[in-house]
């Protein structure tokens, strides 16, 4: 009896997994997968049943410019780019799932009032899948003043930027004069603000324009000329930067996660090529969880039906070629490939 309880038990839960596998495909297959030239994948989508959640939910909207623009509702965001888990993190790309999205520029004495201080909201991810993510670097531009970021006590992180007439005309890169930077610690957590104080204790020198913001342009690849980043007025005349965030599944779905059939690691840097896909929990506090096909495989982990396809190494000519060198033949194997060298035959010989 026992034995044919767990026997129901194992085919209930088989059923189930076939039919939340279905219905993903159906789904996700009629769902819309790109906003305008931005590509949309899963879990994020465009329409109801396109996405794993409300936090993944994507408005796909046409404004005054006439391009159609993805949105990210629940956070107020708009979305330049999403990124898959990519263990090999090239490019662009990190380890973790990522996005870019705009976000304001915090300011002080930039409009009509030079004292006025304007200061962008606190970017607060608390109770989302989202924070920010390890590749942004803190800019200051300006004279003579200090900026820091907020809510990362104990910590502190910040710069100080100061004018040297001398070097005006010549400097144009961000090392302290008219223009800082600091790199945030990698955990800088779900909740991040901006503050900025004037430095100088010449009360009556003017102080101008200032702006500081938290961004992952020019790191991955160039966005602009390196000239910018002492040009504060073109930064304050765009009012956004492109701010890197990092997205994970919510611990509450779990049972989600448990029907991907990955295997689960400590970190995704340790996953190796036993199984296409690995899932590991967020190192950043959040507990939330997050997936990756294996070096070796390619496909959407978040979608079960998606082949994770075991690559074939062996269509690279380099891997050919080192194998030719190594005497032997390419050989494709799960998530990598070897070199097959044939032994000699010895032909005996009859006296």
């Amino acid at each position: 009896m026992k034995c044919a309880l767990l026997l129901w038990s194992h085919l209930s839960l088989l059923l189930v997994l076939i039919l939340v596998s279905a219905d993903l495909t159906a789904s996700t297959s009629s769902c819309p997968s790109h906003c305008g030239n931005i590509s949309i994948p899963y879990p994020f989508g465009i329409g109801k049943g396109c996405y794993l959640n409300e936090w993944f939910a994507i408005q796909c909207n046409n404004f005054t410019s006439g391009e159609l623009v993805p949105y990210l509702p629940k956070i107020n965001k708009e979305v330049v780019k999403i990124f898959l888990p990519d263990p090999e993190y090239s490019g662009e790309r990190s380890i973790y799932g990522s996005l870019r999205i705009k976000t304001n520029i915090t300011s002080m004495g930039c409009s009509n009032s030079s004292d006025q201080l304007k200061f962008g909201d606190p970017l607060n991810f608390i109770g989302t899948p989202f924070t920010s993510g390890r590749s942004n670097t803190f800019h200051a531009i300006g004279c003579n003043y200090k900026a820091t970021l907020t809510h990362l006590e104990p910590r502190l992180v910040g710069c100080i930027s100061t004018c040297d007439p001398k070097k005006m005309n010549h400097d144009i890169s961000c090392r302290g004069n008219k223009c800082c930077q600091a790199d945030p610690p990698s955990g800088i957590g779900q909740i991040v603000g901006i503050s900025m104080e004037e430095f100088s204790s010449n009360k009556t020198r003017e102080r101008g324009c200032q702006v500081a913001f938290l961004t992952n342009e020019n790191r991955d690849r160039p966005a602009y000329p390196v000239a910018k980043f002492t040009d504060l007025q073109w930064f304050y005349d765009r009012q956004y930067v492109i701010l890197q965030l990092r997205w994970a599944i919510p611990m509450t779905n779990l049972s989600f996660v448990n029907s991907l059939r990955c295997a689960h690691y400590e970190m995704l840097q340790y996953i190796d090529g036993i199984n296409p896909c690995g899932c590991s929990n967020t190192d950043d506090g959040s507990s939330n969880v997050e997936c990756a096909c294996n070096d070796g495989y390619t496909g959407n982990p978040y979608i079960m039906v998606d082949v994770k396809v075991n690559i074939d190494e062996c269509q690279l000519d380099s891997n050919n070629k080192y194998c030719r060198r190594q005497g032997g033949t390419c050989v494709n194997t799960p998530g990598d490939f070897q070199c097959v060298v044939k032994k000699n035959k010895t032909v005996p010989i009859t006296i």
